[in-house]
C-alpha cells in the first residue's frame, strides 16, 4: 500500500472517528437512525468543499472572475487592463489537485459507508 493509500484511509477512519464523537455527544438515543444521521452531516461536509472544488476546477468561475476584474479595472481607468490581467491567478489555477482528490476520495468513500448502513437499516 503507497503512503497515498495509507493517507487516504488514515483519513477516513479520522472521519469515522469524527461522526462516532458527533453521534455519542449530540444524541442520546443509541439506534442506527442516529448513527446514519451523524454519518450524513459529515458527508454533507464532505460533499460540499467536493462540490465547490470541481466546480472551482472546471473553470466555471474563471470567466465570472475575468470579466468581474475587467470591468472593475474599467470603471477604475486603468490603462493596463490587459497586463494586469494576465498576472493575476484565476480560481481554477488556485485549485490544488492532490486537495481535490482527498476531499473526492472522502465524499465518495463516506457515501458508500452511508447507503450500506441504509441498506442494513430498511433490510434488516
Amino acid at each position: 500500500m503507497t503512503n497515498k493509500n495509507k493517507f487516504y484511509w488514515l483519513f477516513l477512519s479520522i472521519n469515522i472517528l469524527i461522526t462516532c464523537f458527533i453521534f455519542l455527544i449530540f444524541y442520546e438515543e443509541r439506534t442506527l437512525t442516529n448513527i446514519i444521521n451523524s454519518l450524513f452531516f459529515v458527508t454533507a461536509f464532505y460533499m460540499v468543499i467536493y462540490l465547490y472544488l470541481l466546480i472551482t476546477k472546471g473553470k466555471f468561475f474563471d470567466g465570472i472572475t475575468y470579466g468581474i476584474r475587467g470591468f472593475v479595472e474599467k470603471i477604475f481607468h486603468k490603462n493596463d487592463m490587459i497586463d494586469s490581467n494576465s498576472e493575476k491567478r484565476l480560481p481554477s489555477e488556485l485549485v490544488n489537485i492532490q486537495t481535490y482528490h482527498t476531499f473526492k476520495w472522502q465524499f465518495f468513500s463516506l457515501l458508500i459507508v452511508l447507503v450500506i448502513l441504509q441498506l442494513i437499516y430498511f433490510f434488516i
